[in-house]
């Protein structure tokens, strides 16, 4: 049962090439959207029985479990968002949709394996694909983020590469084993260290994250919403895999850095942005500093990390619906009124910044609350000083849009609907369920993951 979703989402995918080539576009797509709803509704099944499969090479456990849904939902809403975006911007949809197809399973690998080379596997499926979504535009902006990207994540894999060796050489075996993060030899330090640093770069964490502003300019919207959401969940579930490394104090000190800085520097770059792409690059670079609180906690943070993953992902996959909306207007002065030019858009953009900002009653609020709660009570309450300052000076940058677009003038322009809206709803929906009856979701996560 647990091979299933991935199965159906793989086979979905081949078959969306197969039609792309020989009956066009338009069956790529909705073989796509089959695959992911199935493998969605495949990956709910399977909450139930858990295993190993493959050997033990894959695994169904709560993390992974639940992880997977996660990344098939979000990729749901992707889609939902890239439809017609498509047909405005020029980019084929059979590449778009069988590329994120293929991404996510990529990313299901990641998620649902303890052993380090299917995890590097999944990890470069993810990567070329998304290499590849990143140009798909294919002007200058899109060529200089699908290159950037692909050059420094080769160094990012390299890294990997390189950590699995010394992981083997540490401990003889390449599954994830405790007993290996307590070896004190420079090999597993080593080898912790690059695992660690690979994976920081995925996540956008500093100082691995300057790819991260021209990548999420030049991708297409809808593209953009995926990474900083999926490539996100993908790393952070193997980090937190990982977390008996990070936990060693070696290891700890490094990670405090780089959360700090994180936070400061995304927070406070962001306010002078005027591209909103890039300055939800930036908003994505502080909140992996926020997450990384989690990962301080090792295993027992693993329920507030997820949950956060959960409540950033429906909140950035909203604000990115609204903003592919704006058919790539992406300078804040597009948003110059928009309230008047259209009500609708604004409304929603407004509530998920609002809730990335942590407002409540939004889960944005909620998410924050519980990870600076959990950190404070293991002890880093001067962290969670400086993430609670960070998001007050965050404030400043969402609600800047928010004025733009209801106290200011501004000129019509051309905006679409399509399905975005559906996804729209969708990412509203769960940001006030999650903030106002979360119950049953973090009853989950503590008694199976926590």
């Amino acid at each position: 049962m647990g091979l299933i979703p991935l199965l159906i989402l793989v086979g979905f995918a081949v078959l969306a090439i197969i039609f792309d080539l020989f009956l066009g576009r338009w069956w790529a797509k909705i073989f796509s959207y089959i695959g992911v709803a199935l493998a969605t509704g495949g990956e709910v099944m399977a909450w139930s029985p858990r295993g190993k499969f493959l050997s033990g090479l894959l695994l169904q456990d709560p993390v992974g479990i639940f992880s997977a849904a996660l990344i098939l939902i979000f990729t749901f809403i992707v889609f939902l968002t890239a439809d017609g975006y498509d047909l405005k911007s020029g980019i084929r949809e059979g590449e778009l949709y069988i590329l994120l197809a293929l991404s996510t399973a990529g990313a299901l690998v990641m998620v649902t394996t303890r052993h380090l080379l299917v995890a590097f596997l999944g990890m470069e499926i993810l990567s070329v694909a998304n290499y590849a979504l990143a140009g798909l535009r294919r002007d200058n902006l899109s060529r200089e983020a699908s290159v950037k990207y692909a050059l420094l994540g080769v160094f990012a894999s390299s890294f990997f590469v390189l950590g699995i060796g010394f992981y083997y050489g540490a401990g003889g075996s390449l599954f994830i084993d405790a007993k290996v993060a307590a070896n004190p030899s420079p090999l597993a330090l080593g080898a912790g260290l690059l695992l660690v640093s690979a994976l920081m770069f995925k996540v956008s964490l500093f100082p691995f994250h300057f790819w991260t502003p021209d990548v999420y300019q030049g991708s297409p919207s809808p593209v953009t919403g995926y990474f900083s959401v999926v490539t996100k969940i993908a790393a952070f579930v193997l980090l937190l895999r990982l977390s008996d490394f990070i936990i060693r104090p070696e290891f700890r000190w490094f990670l405090v850095a780089s959360a700090v800085l994180s936070m400061i520097y995304g927070n406070f770059v962001a306010l002078k942005q005027t591209d909103i792409k890039r300055l939800m690059a930036y908003s994505s670079i502080s909140h992996a500093g926020y997450m990384a609180l989690a990962l301080l906690l090792g295993k027992q943070g693993g329920w507030v990390l997820l949950f956060y993953l959960a409540v950033y992902g429906f909140m950035n996959l909203g604000a990115f619906a609204v903003i592919s909306s704006m058919a790539e207007k992406n300078s804040l002065e597009d948003y110059r009124g928009l309230s008047r030019l259209n009500p609708p858009l604004a409304a929603f953009l407004a509530f998920f910044l609002i809730s990335l900002a942590g407002f409540p009653p939004t889960a944005g609020f909620l998410g924050k609350f519980l990870l600076f709660s959990e950190a404070g009570g293991a002890g880093y309450w001067s962290l969670v000083v400086v993430a609670v300052l960070a998001t007050l000076v965050s404030v400043y940058y969402y609600l800047r849009v928010v004025l733009y677009m209801y106290m200011k003038q501004g000129e019509e322009g051309g905006y679409y609907f399509s399905t975005s809206i559906l996804a729209m709803f969708i990412s509203l929906f769960f940001v006030l369920e999650l903030g106002i009856f979360p119950s049953t979701i973090l009853s989950f996560l503590k008694v199976f993951v926590g």
